[in-house]
């Protein structure tokens, strides 16, 4: 009988951040730039499980947005509903700021199309890195 993936599974690949981070997804993303996950048979954009889990049924029409403009980011308040043009047009054209200044050279657009702030991005390396060296054996 295959595995089915519970609750917990899945906060298990969430690294949460500190104060205003974001909340990374760590499991499997899609070459969109979007997470992927399976429960109960299930595939969910991982974004979209979270908001359920967080606020219940995402009402037809809409879409959730990253305010943050990191596809894997899964922290409640960095995600919002909005219209699927409300959302093209801000993805297109509204610079927001997050944590840092999401432009000029601060920002790098990956060939998905997802905005990164490039100052987050070096930090999450960062600590990715110093994770992987403090766990693999000398």
């Amino acid at each position: 009988m295959p595995h089915t993936n519970t609750v917990e599974d899945f906060w298990s690949k969430v690294d949460i951040g500190i104060n205003d981070d974001c909340w990374l997804w760590q499991g499997l993303v899609l070459q969109s730039g979007y997470g992927q996950f399976v429960i109960e048979g299930k595939k969910w954009r991982v974004h979209r499980y979270a908001w359920t889990l967080y606020e219940g049924e995402i009402p037809e029409g809409l879409v959730i947005d990253h305010m943050c403009r990191v596809r894997v980011c899964l922290k409640r308040e960095h995600l919002q509903l909005l219209t699927v043009s409300a959302s093209s047009h801000d993805n297109g054209f509204n610079l927001r700021t997050h944590c840092h200044p999401l432009s000029g050279e601060n920002l790098y657009v990956a060939p998905a199309g997802n905005r990164v702030c490039k100052e987050c991005d070096r930090r999450t390396s960062r600590e990715r890195n110093q994770r992987i060296r403090t766990t693999v054996p000398s």
